[in-house]
């Protein structure tokens, strides 16, 4: 399944909670498991697919046992998660194993080539 996401103007919001601002941001929660390439053969994609969807499933039950909700998913073009949070959430996101890192709602996925090497440009 592909889904097709168009980032709402405004991802950053600022609400107050107990007197105080609370700035949450649209943020990918960008994972480790290759996304499906085009270039693989029918078995290949299943087991690909497989893994990516046992990631994003484990992924998203740490997400809810923190109280963050997820918003979207993507899997062929990458492998991601759509979250709301803080930045603190985001700091502890991005320690968890299994997460290269988080990017802003706003910018597009970048593509991937194959399984080419990820760098700090490609997230």
């Amino acid at each position: 399944m592909v889904l097709n996401i168009v980032p709402s103007p405004a991802s950053a919001t600022e609400e107050k909670v107990g007197g105080k601002a609370d700035c949450t941001r649209e943020m990918w929660v960008d994972l480790t498991e290759p996304a499906t390439s085009v270039n693989l053969d029918s078995g290949e994609v299943a087991r690909r697919n497989e893994r990516v969807t046992a990631q994003q499933d484990e992924i998203a039950g740490r997400l809810r046992a923190a109280g963050i909700e997820e918003l979207a998913r993507v899997t062929h073009v990458r492998n991601a998660i759509l979250v709301r949070i803080t930045p603190g959430q985001a700091e502890t996101i991005s320690m968890w194993p299994g997460v290269v890192g988080l990017r802003p709602a706003e910018r597009l996925h970048p593509p991937i080539i194959d399984d080419a090497p990820r760098s700090p440009d490609t997230r």
